[in-house]
């Protein structure tokens, strides 16, 4: 152990003294001694180089507390037989570790290119997904606004497949849930030729809809005005039209779903679509302006110049209150003159379906002995057979008829009581009657020279001069401007609200039927008629008449009419007798008995309700037909004619042609009136119609000669309105105006005028054949001087506008005019007679209602096909739309 221990030791020794020189390397970094001359070195080996150990000390710590801590270690060392003994190895090269390196970035270098270029491809991947996607959302978005498109245009124009549903959803109640509408989108043009396209050969299109209406189900939009509950009210409402279109492409699909907001109105503004002249001042005309009617003969001509002398002649304002022209083929039905008067009247009904009138407020003529009731009194104008053509505007329908007597009917109460007194005398009873003839104001009446007389007397002027001297006020000796009913060729009764009375004069006469001569009684002083002293002074006057002395000329040759039959001396012994004893001069001027119809002889003004004229159309040959017999249908309803002409009239409820129920006088504008129905509100900042630019970007008016209005809807304008441009209303609908509205072209309903030609012309092949305008304002309507266009305004050369005016704020409310006009539609305003020397009475023309009865009736029937012509549906302005993506 000795021995072998010494031994060792004195190798170790030498060891020792050799490693002495040598450090110790403690931690070294693999990466970097590996790379040393390819020698790897472990932990606790040493190096024999101390140069090198330092060397390869700075590359391991890097920092001068790393090169002291390797120094210190080294001194400290000794060695011991535990330790490896580090020999010699031989020196590796340097160019390997290159390679390593150059390599790892290498392959570094391609897994960053690789993902590069799997990103690229990513990239393009997503990109064109992107736009395929674009594209079909962009394909899904086009053809549900397509299909709402179609949609709507299937319910506005009543046409194409699934109407009849669709129709039923919104009118009359039916749910109408994804419904396929994929055979009529892929069936349009445009669908087929997209399919064209490489890209979209296998174009897969799916569409459906749905009709939702807003509940409470049949809610209606509110009417606005208090009482009024129109069957519109129970259609109108909002809704939405859902569409859901699936498109599938290059194996992909997009799925859009777009919900359009819509409005179903009515094209019609109740109460008043219902009145040809709608005036709540109407009665409060001046009775100066109203009744100013002079040149006018006995056939009903007006001869009245302009202010200026020019010609032609201001004529009165005619009111025919059912569109005249589509009648064309059977006059008789509007024709007083055609065959028997009774031909004008066809039922009970007919002043019920006809355009109404109605005329508010309080007169300044009151009724005689009653102060309190102030009417509007209108002298009724004399005419006859003549046509309107000829500026004949005669009211004959007026009056009673009887065509061998020309109007002079038998009293039936003074022919019992002459009967009476004749009876005792063989063979007198019947052979003269006591006769009335109410007539028609016209200037011979009073106005020199060429007054009318008869026997060389002058019958009417002394009594119209006594009436125009007690009551200057009235216009005792001018016509009315204001003509109600129409004119004989072209009658059109109809039911007047207000108070307004006609008025006439009333003559008698003696008729004697055995030579169809009537001796009208004049107007006598009681000097006149009979003298105390020598007897009554009108009977030999009489007598003389009697007594073959009245002559006619017939070519040049003097024609007797002479009573034949019982001895003359008989007849006129007996009304000599009468004359003398019985019709003494107050029976002639106050009457026998008036309480049973033995009324005054004496020729008088006679005024009453207008609507008692109604009995004299509907029974003209019966005297005693009142109101209430000749009209107990009407008058069931409505009430008597006296009734009717009260300033507080109330419409009945469950009236099923105005559907309001209340007073006439309480129907206003309200501020907001059909504001609910509006589809849009537009800031116009030119008022010029033509130069709106928002219609027409809507296409709701399409430029050209003339314009084309396509409204289909209520539009409101919040500044003066001005219709620039004459316009063609191929779709009607309402206008609503904040301010003033100026009507400086033509307005034309092309389904109304003559000669506009296919489709506007009857039978309509256009099953959207409603053109009327509304215009309604609180403020004015101006009309400015119209062109006539002799192809198309017809009978007449007047200007024609085809429109509803509205012009009311309970006050006034006014339409000023600069000429007449012919106006088929209705007027409704509250002062008739302003502005002065500008309004409709003054100039004149005529208010022709724009509906056939037939067609009006069509409202009170919601079951009725034709029932939503008066509707419009006003598509909302944005669609909302839902992209779902697989």
């Amino acid at each position: 152990m000795t021995s072998q221990t010494s031994s060792s030791c004195s190798k170790a020794e030498q060891v020792s003294e050799e490693v002495s020189k040598a450090y110790l390397v403690d931690e070294p970094s693999p990466g970097l001694i590996q790379g040393f001359r390819g020698h790897p070195v472990r932990r606790g080996e040493r190096i024999e180089n101390p140069d090198l150990a330092y060397s390869v000390a700075h590359k391991v710590g890097r920092d001068r507390r790393a090169r002291q801590s390797a120094k210190r270690r080294a001194r400290r060392s000794r060695p011991t037989s535990e330790h490896f003994i580090c020999l010699p190895g031989p020196v590796r090269s340097r160019s390997g570790v290159i390679l390593l390196i150059v390599i790892g970035c290498l392959v570094f270098t391609m897994i960053v290119f690789a993902s590069m270029i799997d990103r690229v491809r990513h990239e393009s991947k997503m990109t064109a997904r992107g736009s395929i996607n674009e594209d079909l959302y962009q394909l899904a978005s086009a053809i549900g606004r397509l299909t709402i498109r179609k949609l709507g245009n299937t319910i506005e124009t009543m046409d194409g497949n699934g109407y009849k549903d669709i129709r039923n959803a919104i009118f009359n109640g039916t749910a109408l849930t994804g419904v396929d509408f994929t055979s009529d989108i892929t069936q349009l043009d445009v669908i087929e030729n997209l399919k064209q396209k490489d890209r979209y050969k296998d174009l897969v299109l799916k569409v459906k809809y749905s009709i939702n209406l807003d509940a409470p189900f049949k809610s209606g939009i509110d009417t606005d005005i208090s009482g009024l509950t129109p069957p519109s009210a129970q259609t109108e409402r909002s809704g939405k039209i859902v569409v859901e279109t699936s498109v599938t492409a290059n194996r992909h699909t997009k799925t859009c779903k777009l919900t359009k907001v819509f409005y179903v109105v009515c094209l019609i503004p109740p109460p008043f679509h219902k009145f040809t002249l709608f005036a709540t001042q109407g009665a409060a005309s001046k009775q100066d302006i109203v009744n100013s009617l002079d040149n006018i003969d006995d056939g009903g001509q007006v001869t009245d110049m302009k202010p200026n002398n020019t010609w032609p002649p201001y004529p009165p304002l005619v009111l025919w209150n059912r569109y005249t022209p589509l009648l064309a083929g059977s006059d008789k039905d509007i024709n007083f003159t055609a065959n028997q008067a009774l031909d004008a009247w066809m039922d009970q009904q007919t002043p019920v379906k006809s355009g109404w009138i109605y005329l508010g407020g309080q007169g300044t003529t009151p009724r005689p002995g009653i102060e309190s009731d102030r009417n509007l009194v209108l002298n009724v104008c004399a005419g006859d057979k003549s046509p309107i053509e000829l500026n004949n505007f005669g009211e004959g329908f007026h009056y009673y008829y009887e065509a061998n007597s020309s109007g002079w009917i038998s009293s039936q109460e003074w022919l019992g009581w002459l009967n009476g007194k004749l009876s005792a005398t063989q063979n007198c009873a019947g052979r003269v009657m006591l006769t009335f003839v109410d007539y028609g104001f016209f200037s011979k009446m009073w106005k020199p020279p060429s007054v009318i007389s008869f026997n060389g007397i002058p019958l009417f002027s002394k009594a119209v001069k006594t009436w125009d001297t007690a009551f200057p006020a009235e216009g005792l000796k001018y016509g009315s401007r204001l003509h109600l009913y129409g004119t004989p060729t072209k009658c059109t009764p109809t039911l007047v609200f207000g108070q307004v009375r006609r008025r006439f004069i009333r003559t008698f006469g003696f008729y004697f039927p055995e030579i169809s001569k009537v001796y009208p009684i004049r107007a006598f002083a009681k000097g006149e008629w009979e003298d105390d002293s020598t007897g009554n002074k009108f009977w030999p006057e009489l007598k003389g008449y009697m007594d073959d002395k009245d002559k006619e000329k017939s070519g040049g040759v003097a024609k007797i009419y002479k009573i034949s039959g019982a001895p003359e001396d008989a007849l006129i012994g007996a009304m000599g007798n009468i004359m003398d004893n019985d019709l003494k001069y107050q029976a002639y001027l106050n009457g026998v008995d008036p309480s049973n119809g033995l009324l005054r002889l004496i020729p008088y003004f006679y005024d009453e309700p207008y609507c008692q004229g109604l009995a004299n159309l509907c029974s003209p040959k019966d005297t005693q037909a009142n109101f209430d017999k000749s009209l107990n249908v009407v008058s069931s309803t409505y009430g008597s004619a006296d009734k009717l002409a009260k300033d507080d009239y109330a419409v009945p409820s469950g009236d099923t042609q105005l559907h309001y129920s209340g007073r006439l006088k309480d129907i206003k504008i309200p501020k907001n009136f059909l504001a609910q129905k509006t589809s849009y509100y537009i800031d116009n900042d030119k008022p010029e119609l033509s130069k709106c630019q928002f219609l027409i970007d809507k296409g709701i008016l399409v430029a050209g000669t003339p314009y084309k209005l396509l409204l289909n809807q209520i539009i409101r304008f919040k500044k003066p309105l001005i219709i620039d441009k004459a316009i063609d209303v191929v779709r009607g609908g309402i206008i609503i105006c904040d301010d003033s509205i100026k009507i400086s072209c033509t307005i034309r309903n092309p389904y109304l005028a003559p000669n506009s030609g296919a489709p506007f012309t009857p039978p309509y092949t256009d099953p959207n054949s409603f053109g009327f305008l509304t215009l309604i304002t609180s403020k004015k309507i101006e009309i400015d001087n119209l062109a006539p266009d002799p192809t198309k305004d017809a009978p007449l050369t007047y200007p024609e506008l085809h429109a509803f005016l509205i012009a009311m704020n309970g006050a006034s409310g006014q339409i000023s005019t600069k000429g007449p006009l012919h106006i088929k539609g209705g007027v409704a305003l509250d002062q008739l007679d302003q502005p002065k020397d500008f309004n409709l009475l003054q100039n004149g023309g005529i208010i022709e209602w724009g509906f056939d009865p037939k067609d009006i009736d069509d409202f009170n029937d919601p079951a009725n096909p034709n029932y939503p012509n008066f509707f419009g549906l006003a598509m909302g302005p944005r669609d909302v739309e839902v992209v779902d993506e697989e």
